[in-house]
């Protein structure tokens, strides 16, 4: 190679050099979404993680969004967390007036009932709310329960999470546990109490979940409308009911 061919090699490779990392692909901060131990819609105990992560997951994909986080904690501290800011949004998450104070409420997910669930050696019949009084009702901390149920005076023992309504319901330290059905269903199953708990056929409300995106970050309306983009794309190409099927 002759002196001015290396320099003309030298100069064609310092110029393709400074191109490609012009325009090498920079990768972003991830959309960071929390959530708790709520299966079969969000757990690792089950394929993808749950129902409901394959959901937003394929749903951020079909948009062309594959930079997603998702961090687990008990449902109180992730609603708080997520108030605060420290995550892009929540999930699952309930509708309530005054959580759209902090939240952006995607398109529907997934949706189910509310329901009781009792012990079958306790002889519970509830027809109506004034029936509940004599008992004592296990809920989950930071749950958006009814408002006229939370409004209704009854006894009513927080815990952490649906699990462990489950277990005191089966050693009748309450006497009702009030769960979704597929949760409950779920517990059920998993804990194999099939012989010793039963669910109530009485929907005290139907609730719908959502994926909220937090007001305070500058991208949440490019986020929001980006799941629900994606979203009504999975759901157009039968990768919805796909995956809803699987579980």
């Amino acid at each position: 190679m002759t002196p001015r061919n290396f320099r003309k090699f030298i100069f064609l490779f310092s110029l393709c050099s400074f191109l490609f990392s012009s325009y090498s692909p920079v990768i972003g901060e991830p959309i960071t979404l929390v959530t708790s131990e709520y299966p079969p819609y969000c757990t690792k105990e089950l394929a993808n993680r749950g129902i409901l992560v394959s959901i937003i997951v394929e749903s951020f994909h079909a948009a062309g969004e594959d930079n997603v986080k998702i961090v687990v904690e008990p449902w109180y501290r992730a609603l708080e967390n997520a108030k605060k800011g420290k995550y892009d949004g929540i999930f699952t998450l309930w509708h309530t007036k005054e959580r759209e104070n902090w939240f952006a409420y995607s398109n529907p997910i997934l949706e189910d009932d509310l329901i009781f669930f009792v012990h079958t050696k306790n002889k519970i019949r509830i027809s109506k709310p004034a029936d509940l009084h004599p008992y004592k009702i296990g809920t989950v901390l930071g749950y958006a329960y009814p408002e006229w149920f939370m409004n209704l005076s009854v006894k009513k023992e927080e815990t952490a999470f649906d699990e462990h309504n489950f277990h005191k319901l089966y050693h009748h330290r309450v006497d009702i546990a009030l769960a979704e059905r597929n949760v409950g269903l779920y517990y059920i199953h998993k804990l194999k109490y099939q012989d010793a708990i039963k669910p109530i056929p009485y929907p005290i409300a139907h609730v719908r979940q959502y994926l909220g995106f937090d007001l305070k970050k500058k991208d949440y309306k490019k986020n929001l409308y980006t799941f629900n983009k994606g979203l009504s794309v999975i759901k157009a190409n039968g990768t919805y009911l796909r995956i809803k099927n699987s579980f």
